[in-house]
């Protein structure tokens, strides 16, 4: 099956497709210092990127109260995942980094161990479920830990080398499945499987779906904003990139199938689900937090797309409770309730 390209078609289509990709891979946005970029979000607080700077910290119920602590020495803050009580925090510059914060302070992230080196570069994730962490790796390995409940690492027992890059990952909530976006070859990327045994220490590669995009497409940052992104609804896998917000059955992770997209107003570069409801953010044409009723997977509904402030680059989004958190780079961490955006 032909895979359609909906974006830069002129350049790809005649044949310029390894052209517009390494000018996209050499010009495309760097986060600037202490600009948010990745967001998560627990019961009470959010937790965003900042660089250099740290963590940025936000109390949901009161979102003026806010504070950043400091990254682990020697380190940024650039990729962010929350499980089990535990904040993951990426430094997605090479030579990389992988830090955990305990959260049973959540006002204060208290550092758990030393930071251990991890392959990164240039596009990382970090995704976390279950015991296990897996760093995407970019255009390095992707790697595999495990992580005790108190939050300390072990070595890497696992890694995979998925084709010419595997710049984000998130793990299914079972821990036993990851869904990585992989540069195929060209101009060509899809989404992998992979089936992870923490008892024989392995990754298995079990399927593959072709992606409609290009990967660099507007709207991402370097060091870990890679327009190609995925977040959990039940069943079904959500991918945010320029092709759409694309809605993929894995209740069969061995076979995954493709159900409905949709096309909000600004091309999807992140995405967020929670309880029925997916937040999705762009920035191209202009900034937007776009809100998805998924009550119908195989016919999500847009709700309300609203325009984000003069100056935002949104490239992180996380729903907590009722309110949406959006990293929007020099706009700063915005937050915004859904009850008054979904009635």
């Amino acid at each position: 099956m032909a895979r359609l390209l909906p974006i830069a078609a002129t350049l790809l289509l005649t044949g310029c497709g390894w052209i517009g990709l390494g000018w996209g891979a050499v010009t495309f946005p760097t986060t600037a210092a202490g600009e948010p970029a990745n967001v998560v979000a627990g019961e009470r607080f959010a937790y965003a990127t900042r660089g250099a700077d740290g963590i940025e910290i936000i109390e949901l119920a009161a979102p003026a109260w806010r504070r950043v602590v400091a990254p682990a020495p020697g380190t940024t803050a650039d990729d962010l995942a929350l499980a089990d009580g535990l904040l993951f925090v990426l430094d997605a510059r090479p030579p990389g980094n992988l830090s955990v914060f305990s959260l049973a302070n959540p006002e204060l992230p208290t550092l758990v161990q030393p930071p251990v080196p991890v392959d990164v570069g240039p596009f990382s994730g970090v995704s976390a479920a279950n015991g296990l962490v897996v760093v995407s790796g970019g255009t390095s390995l992707l790697t595999l830990r495990r992580y005790a409940l108190d939050g300390r690492l072990s070595a890497e027992f696992a890694s995979a080398d998925l084709g010419r890059g595997q710049p984000d990952v998130l793990l299914g909530t079972d821990g036993r499945h990851a869904f990585v976006s992989t540069h195929d070859d060209g101009p060509f990327f899809s989404l992998s499987v992979l089936r992870l045994d923490r008892d024989a220490l392995s990754i298995m590669h079990i399927a593959s779906l072709p992606l409609a995009t290009y990967g660099f497409t507007p709207g991402g940052a370097r060091p870990a904003n890679f327009p190609i992104e995925m977040a959990i609804a039940g069943e079904n896998l959500l991918v945010a990139s320029a092709a759409g917000l694309q809605l993929i059955d894995v209740s069969d992770p061995a076979q995954p199938r493709p159900r409905a997209t949709l096309q909000p107003g600004a091309l999807p570069v992140n995405v967020d689900a929670r309880a029925g409801l997916a937040a999705v953010v762009g920035s191209d044409p202009d900034p937007e937090l776009a809100l998805v009723d998924l009550a119908d997977p195989s016919a999500p509904k847009l709700l309300r797309s609203i325009r984000l402030p003069e100056g935002s680059y949104a490239t992180g989004v996380a729903i907590a409770g009722r309110q949406a958190v959006v990293a929007a780079h020099a706009a700063g961490t915005l937050v915004f309730n859904l009850d008054d955006l979904t009635q």
